[in-house]
């Protein structure tokens, strides 16, 4: 919900809504395989990010707030995209994406604050992490799917020991095993949520870091192997 805040008032209770902001952001919001296109587009990816990264903040902080914020405004987030695009675009082309993404639910007016004689309204994501549909196990019973069926071949051609249903079967194993690894670290991460926040932990790099735990996993690791044998991966140097 948008708040409208006359900065002349309470100049630094307005700033503290933009830099707590991020503080009550749901950690993972699962969002519509679908949507996956609207985030992926150049300028709205490097908006996303900019909101997920933040900028700090140049005013004067209450004791406890970070000077981080996620909230920025049309302007703040123009000059940005400009800084990593080769043709500059204008304001009018921010308002357009920042629409696309409020459409599809990627962003949210944060606050509208009275500063000089202007209203300036300030941007942030809805989610710290977007998830774009949850894979199946079962979505890997159907042995006729093309991938499968094009890996399982290719598998069978390097290594003849293995028949088809040898290969589609470890194919399977590997890839519900996976799956099943980062579910957990999504229901492990919204489990916890509170406390990542309570101690300030980027999400993205909290998600790389349960990848790295999660492929050590034995069952994991052992059918890694089998795979990386079968498909001679990583080739083995030449004598």
């Amino acid at each position: 919900m948008t708040e409208n805040l006359d900065k002349d008032k309470n100049p630094s209770a307005d700033r503290s809504i933009l830099l707590d902001f991020w503080r009550r952001v749901p950690a993972i919001k699962r969002c519509d395989i679908a949507l996956h296109e609207v985030g992926r587009q150049i300028v709205r990816s490097i908006i996303l990010e900019t909101l997920r990264q933040g900028i700090e903040d140049t005013n004067e902080t209450e004791e406890g707030i970070s000077n981080v914020r996620h909230a920025l405004s049309a302007q703040e987030l123009l000059e940005k995209v400009n800084e990593q695009l080769t043709d500059s675009i204008k304001l009018s082309n921010v308002y357009f994406h920042l629409q696309k993404l409020q459409d599809a639910g990627f962003v949210e007016t944060v606050a509208t604050l009275r500063e000089g004689k202007h209203d300036v309204t300030y941007f942030g994501r809805t989610a710290k992490i977007f998830l774009f549909g949850e894979p199946q196990i079962t979505d890997l019973e159907d042995t006729s799917s093309p991938w499968i069926k094009s890996l399982t071949n290719l598998l069978t051609y390097l290594s003849p020991k293995i028949n088809t249903e040898t290969a589609t079967t470890l194919i399977q194993e590997y890839m519900q095993a996976s799956i099943a690894s980062h579910n957990a670290t999504v229901t492990w991460i919204e489990k916890h949520e509170d406390l990542i926040t309570q101690f300030n932990i980027d999400l993205q790099s909290l998600f790389r870091f349960f990848e790295a735990i999660g492929s050590s996993d034995a069952e994991i690791v052992k059918l890694r192997a089998k795979l990386a044998e079968s498909l001679d991966y990583p080739p083995k140097s030449a004598t």
